[in-house]
């Protein structure tokens, strides 16, 4: 019993230490940009060891790394819980919406995520880009997919191909980003329009 707790313990510790990594990474690299942040202000910033840092990352690409993909995998659970939340809307504007909607609160819903969408273009190493990519196909799939049920329920949209949707998701992180730095407000601000650049994309 005492080892289950023990074992417990070193995994929440370890937990909590990569989070606190993670943030002192968003936290620096927001204050300084991306490539003057080094080793010794991350683990300043998050109170760790540079023994702990490297018990856990082999670098700061790797933490940034982890953080795109946490963001990654937030944004995709909850646009396709907004998918699923809105297929009884008759008015299709609305299911557009409400994923604008969700995909700004899920990137504002902590300093970190907000963060990444801010440094994330000045991060530009052959594994950040592959895993941007990566993010994106995602992401597309999932509007694609909307798109898709839509034009099931109504003339007005047609099914759109990955080249409409990664220009909508290209212009929808654009804007997105360069509002990141000026806090949750600013990006929020953009519900009107970037739901307006995804109805424009989808009318037939």
């Amino acid at each position: 019993m005492t080892d289950v707790i023990l074992d417990h313990k070193k995994e929440v510790l370890t937990t909590l230490q990569r989070q606190h990594i993670v943030t002192g990474l968003a936290a620096v690299a927001m204050s300084k940009g991306y490539a003057a942040t080094t080793i010794a202000d991350i683990v300043s910033t998050a109170h760790v060891s540079k023994g702990t840092f490297y018990e856990h990352f082999d670098d700061k690409e790797a933490v940034y790394l982890e953080l795109e993909s946490t963001v990654t995998e937030a944004v995709e659970t909850n646009l396709r819980a907004s998918i699923e939340r809105t297929t009884h809307l008759n008015d299709w504007r609305l299911r557009v919406r409400d994923l604008v909607r969700e995909r700004l609160a899920t990137v504002t819903s902590n300093g970190p995520f907000l963060a990444q969408l801010a440094i994330g273009p000045q991060v530009v190493s052959e594994a950040a880009q592959r895993s941007r990519m990566d993010a994106n196909d995602r992401l597309v799939a999932i509007h694609m997919l909307l798109a898709d049920q839509i034009s099931k329920t109504t003339d007005e949209v047609l099914p759109i191909g990955a080249h409409v949707a990664y220009a909508g998701m290209s212009a929808s992180t654009a804007h997105i980003a360069a509002r990141a730095g000026d806090g949750t407000a600013a990006v929020l601000m953009l519900e009107e329009p970037l739901t307006d650049i995804w109805i424009r994309l989808l009318r037939a």
